[in-house]
């Protein structure tokens, strides 16, 4: 990017010169001027949109969305929530025999909120009277009214409702009804005749407007019109129809409305022309033109959104949400600016498959289009700008009315491949131009990607401006706030600690930590002999029978992670020696060209098969293989298995990126996060190259399938920026997320942090069961759909360990206490029941709902996840920056963290979770200050903080949920935290239906459950209003718990323990959900959360 500067004499000219050349050809040039003396009239907000911010049972809030978009007028039909006909007729008025002036007839109370939201947004409203699109094929609200006079008195009731009050309504002046939408779509939306919806529209059009003369009604927003020709609208027989009927019968017209769907942007022009002409000469010269329903429908084809479920109707959502359709609404915007059209409405403003946001309310890219296009109102002085062409490219622009800002919003639909050389001239005021251009395209949202300063007269720069893209460039007489400019390039970010600079010292996980040493790693040389063997064969050594299956190699590489970590704890020159000889056989079982799989090779077949990609694990083996070498580099520091490690993955980099490289993926996502690990220790960037194809080849038909498994299994049904929730089968499904989140941690790409958050949203907010367990289904071990959590679901534990991995790279993404949170809700519970408390036998799934199941060696792939997650509690405690230290768990021991300044040593003391008091003494520090970040669980409503002895008052807690001191601290300094640890009662969202009428029991991080052992057999308990929940502490069981006792509504008495120390005591019933009285279903106020404190009302 370079910034030349001109001096000259200022006139009132501004000229902007986009160079647009098509890649691998000659350069084609667009040129766009924008003349700041000419004045085109003013920039109109025809940014409306369909429906309103409330969606999906109000979990989904976008009001401030919303705002930050100054949506001017919203168009109320197919509203989704928190009532899918929130808005029609029949919800309002629902029995249609019913009196009209009886406010008792009328049910608003779903609508007001609805409208009140929109209002508190600050949009305008077009309410339409009639009812929602049925797809169904017994149609039950959308036939012609039994008595039509009845009807229009309804509406006007509704309309009394909200623009007078009445029936205890809000006045909020709502201007404009529309009478029914798309009549002419028969029998979807009208089962009637044509002259029955022409009667319907008379009667309750002059009926309202006899009533209410000042509001504008109108109709009959069609879908169909015709097509423009020659500049007139050849309509439909339904629309000439429909003008000779109001003709005739002198029905009022104030507005009309129509919708196109369509992939050409210039279209919106031929035929709010023709329209315009066609209602002058039906003698509807007065009435406007609304075009109340638009939006991109990739290459003009409804079809595959009509087809069943599959790849093709994917693609074509995700084309519609992707930045091809956010250049194409950004293109509308401009071109509707010449357009005879009063007011217009984006199919829809909600979390639809048509809307801005994903069901999740994460803004798609059509969002960041109306963003920029609402950047353009604030320079509402629109400017005279050409070069545009049509349907391919667009241009808007404005200024100021001080003529101190000039504002262009430029949009490549489809002119291929471009660059763009700006020449900005003769800026109309004197001084310095500051400018800054943001683009949205496949990878930014609208950020700043450019900036500079000109002391006078030409600004020249040239942008990347590929189709499809938009870009925003702003000019200034002053200069631009940091965030509006281009970001810095990062600073160093999070780091975790290594093991060994981690002691841990307590009553609860060094227990664990030794019972792994000395029993699970012995135990668990068994379970690979087999894996040994095959690359001893593999290596040229005699070795009889077939010794491994397909992925069983991994299984020796998580054992060969966990002994590294125990020797980061612990030296143990035995164990040490014992991996030195393993490493020797892969080293000489690995190729000369670096690839190593043993079963591969033993069996003669082709690495990376192209025809078994989705089930060879070869990719899964490298990632376990490459994640074992690092740590035993790292509890080691031998380089024999890092230098294996590296080889093998130059290969697998060589095979799909190399010249002549393969396409596609490892079926079973692994391989993604760990060479971003081994980026990070050698920073090569092919590792990173191969990350980041692995995820991006997913969605684009790179894999052949080897079975009619669904692609969503293996995240391949759709390309990532276009997955809007995280699906598939839970193990491959969360480490694919966790891989994204890595890539953008080491890339700094706004697009996979995007994709991370959306998958964390998904997971978390609807797809996690209390104990933090994923996984539902138990048919291809997968997700599930939205609040699917039966309590006998698979919930595998390899799924839980990831979510443990996935919620710590969360953390280090986005510094929210949430993360950890979750991070600590998943080793305290589901992870830790997956392991015996013998550490010598698992569980392959952790239902809620459990009886006879006794834990077993299940040596699929659990066990040696289970132990090396367990191990690493010491890395997942705590975090750092160059000058702040963040603890996330609370375990006993001590830490040395590495700081730029020099090392802290840290003291924690705690029996925490059998006690919320957490002591941190500073044993050591540097003279400069720093930054002790302490979280504040979530789960806790009570903490206090003392500093020295001296209470902290208020909590200093920021926004993420840290209690931040930031101070110079000396040897001796001592911080002391206390949680309050209540038992709580836990409540599930209304929409998980497994657990309607039921709660769960909470005591600080242990979710607790019934066994039958300890209840006389049985694990079912119904609780009353004041269960009399008393706390007693029990050395003697299950190795030392707390256990909570209290009495069922019958009066019997009852015992909990904690979840994960369940089926350690033979066989028996478990529960962790109890009927409880009282509990009513709601859909209000959860605000996205999926589990919350219940009391008695």
């Amino acid at each position: 990017m370079q910034t030349v500067g001109k001096r000259g004499a200022p006139c009132a000219a501004f000229a902007l010169v986009w160079a647009l050349a098509a890649a691998g050809a000659e350069e084609t040039v667009l040129r766009f001027r924008v003349d700041c003396a000419r004045d085109a009239g003013a920039i109109r907000p025809l940014h409306g949109v369909n429906n309103g911010p409330l969606n999906f049972g109000e979990t989904v809030d976008l009001s401030e969305r919303w705002r930050e978009l100054a949506i001017p007028l919203a168009r109320l039909h197919d509203s989704e929530t928190p009532d899918p006909a929130v808005v029609d007729m029949h919800a309002v008025f629902p029995d249609p025999g019913a009196d009209p002036e009886d406010p008792a007839s009328y049910r608003f109370a779903l609508t007001d909120a609805y409208i009140d939201a929109i209002a508190a947004a600050g949009a305008g409203i077009v309410y339409r009277l009639g009812e929602s699109i049925e797809h169904r094929r017994r149609k039950n609200f959308v036939v012609p009214p039994a008595d039509f006079q009845r009807w229009a008195a309804a509406c006007i009731g509704v309309i009394r409702h909200y623009n007078e009050g009445w029936a205890g309504g809000a006045r909020r002046g709502i201007r404009y009804w529309e009478i029914w939408n798309e009549p002419e779509n028969r029998p979807a939306m009208w089962t009637g005749t044509e002259e029955e919806y022409y009667r319907l529209y008379a009667v309750a059009a002059k009926a309202i407007k006899a009533r209410f003369p000042d509001l504008k009604v109108g109709g009959p927003s069609v879908g169909a019109t015709g097509d423009a020709v020659a500049g007139q609208l050849r309509a439909t027989p339904f629309l000439e129809g429909f003008a000779a009927y109001c003709r005739a019968q002198g029905a009022p017209l104030d507005f009309f409305s129509w919708h196109t769907y369509t992939n050409d942007p210039a279209l919106y022009v031929a035929k709010a022309h023709a329209i315009r002409r066609w209602l002058d000469a039906r003698g509807f010269a007065a009435a406007e033109v609304h075009l109340n329903e638009w939006n991109h429908l990739p290459d003009d084809d409804w079809a595959p959104l009509l087809a069943p479920a599959g790849a093709a109707r994917e693609n074509w959502y995700a084309r519609l949400a992707g930045i091809e359709g956010a250049a194409f609404a950004a293109c509308v915007l401009a071109y509707l600016q010449d357009c005879p059209v009063d007011a217009a409405n984006l199919y829809s403003g909600d979390t639809s498959p048509f809307g801005l946001f994903s069901r999740n309310g994460v803004p798609k890219k059509s969002f960041y289009a109306l963003k920029a296009f609402r950047a353009l109102l604030a320079t509402p002085c629109r400017v005279a700008a050409e070069g545009a062409a049509p349907g391919a490219t667009a241009v808007l622009a404005g200024t100021n009315a001080a003529r101190t800002c000039v504002n262009v919003l430029a949009a490549n639909y489809r002119a291929g491949p471009a660059s763009g050389a700006v020449a900005i001239d003769a800026i109309p005021w004197e001084g310095a131009r500051y400018w800054s251009a943001s683009r949205l395209d496949a990878e930014r949202n609208l950020e700043p990607v450019a900036a500079g300063v000109v002391p006078g007269g030409t600004v020249a720069l040239t942008l990347s401006m590929p189709a499809p893209c938009v870009v925003l460039v702003r000019v200034r007489s002053g200069p631009f706030d940091a965030a509006e400019l281009p970001a810095p390039a990062p600073a160093a970010g999070l780091r975790l600690l290594p093991l060994r600079n981690v002691e841990v010292r307590d009553s609860f996980w060094a227990p664990r930590l030794r019972v792994i040493r000395e029993n699970t790693i012995p135990h668990s040389w068994r379970y690979v002999e087999d894996e040994i063997r095959a690359l001893a064969r593999a290596g040229g050594e005699p070795v009889a029978g077939e010794p491994n299956g397909t992925w069983g190699e991994a299984n020796l590489y998580k054992v060969m992670e966990t002994c590294a970590y125990a020797l980061a704890l612990a030296p143990d020159a035995t164990l040490e020696a014992r991996l030195d000889g393993i490493i020797a056989r892969i080293g000489a079982a690995q190729r000369p060209d670096g690839y190593v799989h043993a079963h591969v090779i033993n069996a003669g077949k082709p690495p990376w098969d192209p025809a078994f990609l989705d089930g060879s694990h070869d990719g899964y083996v490298l990632g376990h293989m490459i994640e074992a070498a690092l740590e035993h580099h790292a509890g080691t520091g031998k380089r024999a298995f890092l230098d294996i490690a590296c080889r093998a993955a130059e290969q697998a980099h060589e095979h799909f990126l190399g010249p002549g490289g393969a396409p596609g993926f490892c079926g079973h996502a692994e391989l993604e996060m760990a060479l971003v690990e081994l980026y990070r220790v050698v920073p090569d960037e092919r590792y990173l190259a191969l990350a980041k194809a692995f995820v991006e080849r997913r969605g684009r038909g790179a894999v052949q399938p080897a079975s009619d498994t669904p692609r969503a299994y293996f995240q391949d049904h759709a390309p990532l920026r276009e997955q809007a929730t995280l699906e598939g089968h839970a193990v491959r499904a969360v480490f694919f997320a966790t891989g994204v989140a890595d890539l953008a941690l080491a890339t700094g790409c706004r697009d996979y942090a995007c994709a991370a958050e959306r998958f964390w949203r998904s997971l978390v907010g609807r797809r996690m069961y209390v104990t933090g367990a994923i996984g539902a289904r138990r048919a291809h071990e997968a997700l599930g759909e939205d609040y699917e959590l039966p309590n006998d679901g698979l919930l595998e534990s390899c799924a839980a360990c990831g979510l443990a991995d996935f919620a710590q790279r969360m953390f280090l993404l986005e510094r929210r206490a949430e993360c950890a949170d979750v991070l600590e809700r998943v080793l305290y519970n589901a992870v830790l029941h997956g392991m015996a408390l013998d550490g010598a036998s698992t569980y392959y799934g952790n239902p809620l709902s459990d009886r006879d199941n006794p834990r077993y060696n299940a040596w699929v792939c659990c066990p040696p996840n289970l132990s090396r997650t367990i191990l690493q509690i010491g890395r997942y405690a705590y975090a750092y920056g160059d000058a702040e230290i963040f603890v996330n768990l609370f375990v006993g021991g001590a830490a040395r963290v590495p700081l730029a300044a020099g090392a802290v040593r840290l003291a924690v003391a705690t029996e925490y979770p059998w006690d919320g008091a957490v002591a941190v003494t500073v044993e050591a520090a540097p003279p400069e200050a720093f930054a002790l970040n302490l979280r504040i669980p979530g789960w806790c409503a009570a903490a206090e903080l003392r500093l020295n002895g001296a209470r902290l008052d208020p909590l200093p807690r920021g926004g993420d949920g840290y209690a931040r001191l930031a101070r110079s601290w000396r040897a001796g300094d001592r911080v002391d935290l206390a949680l309050a640890m209540p038992v709580e009662r836990i409540e599930a969202h209304p929409n998980v239906r497994a657990c309607e009428g039921k709660v769960a029991l909470q005591r600080g991080p242990l979710v607790y459950a019934f066994e039958g052992l300890d209840n006389d057999g049985a694990a079912a308990v119904v609780l009353g209003l004041d269960p009399e929940f008393a706390c007693a502490r029990r050395p003697d069981l299950l190795g030392g718990v707390t256990v909570v006792k209290g009495v069922t509504a019958a009066g019997r008495p009852f015992m909990a323990i904690p979840f994960y120390a369940l089926a350690n005591r033979g066989r028996s019933c478990q529960e962790v959900w109890a009927a409880q009285a009282g509990v009513a279903r709601s859909s209000a106020w959860w605000l996205g959360a999926l589990y919350r404190r219940w009391t008695p009302r």
